[in-house]
């Protein structure tokens, strides 16, 4: 799994953005989550490859270019795979490196926002995971009606398939999550709004780039 990002420096605290990271950059993966929640993926590299994205943050071009850069070397990683399997391990070990050169490429302002981004992109869905939960500071039975929620919508939504359910999908998810957001009090869903930041209002699409998998043994 990759590492997630960051904590950001003191610095970050006078940039006029609530929402800070609180997840320091350095994580220990091998030891399992005290409260045995999920502990969040690492994906700000494949959010900040969208153009979408890119927009929100304000990249220069020479930012722009060291992500395509970064995004040619995963390229390369698929294309000297001989099968599917090797590339897919290839792919998630460039993936991780490029995850970790993001924090030499970005500003304080803009890992943030990216971590903004993130949240709003899994809603009410990142209250399930370890770090979101301690920031928040859920007690056990919000943690655990949270959960049940979650169980819930996913068995909600497992027949809902296709692209003519995907307004029907949609509308079980933001209910679902509605739910989940009305186990916060007060001042955790004030925290959590800070968390979300301005809304986000570009498109992501193409998070897991498995469409690069078809290049696997077609060397140059």
């Amino acid at each position: 799994m990759m590492k997630r990002l960051m904590q950001i420096t003191l610095a970050v605290s006078v940039i006029a953005m609530a929402g800070c990271p609180f997840r320091t950059q350095e994580r220990q993966q091998e030891r399992p989550p005290e409260d045995g929640l999920r502990q969040l993926p690492g994906i700000h590299y494949l959010l900040v490859t969208d153009k979408s994205v890119q927009d929100d943050l304000k990249l220069s071009e020479e930012q722009i270019k060291k992500i395509k850069e970064l995004e040619a070397k995963e390229d390369q990683a698929v294309r000297d795979s001989n099968n599917r399997n090797e590339a897919f391990i290839k792919m998630r070990q460039q993936q991780n490196a490029n995850e970790k050169a993001l924090p030499n490429i970005l500003d304080a302002r803009q890992l943030v926002r990216l971590e903004q981004i993130d949240f709003q992109r899994m809603g009410a869905e990142a209250l399930r995971y370890s770090e979101v939960a301690r920031a928040l500071d859920l007690t056990d039975e919000q943690k655990e009606r949270i959960k049940q929620m979650h169980i819930k919508f996913l068995e909600d939504i497992r027949g809902l398939r296709g692209e003519k359910a995907r307004k029907q999908r949609e509308e079980v998810r933001q209910a679902a999550f509605e739910q989940m957001t009305n186990v916060l009090t007060a001042e955790q869903k004030r925290k959590w709004k800070e968390m979300l930041g301005e809304p986000f209002k570009g498109e992501v699409v193409n998070l897991t780039h498995s469409q690069k998998l078809k290049n696997a043994g077609s060397r140059k």
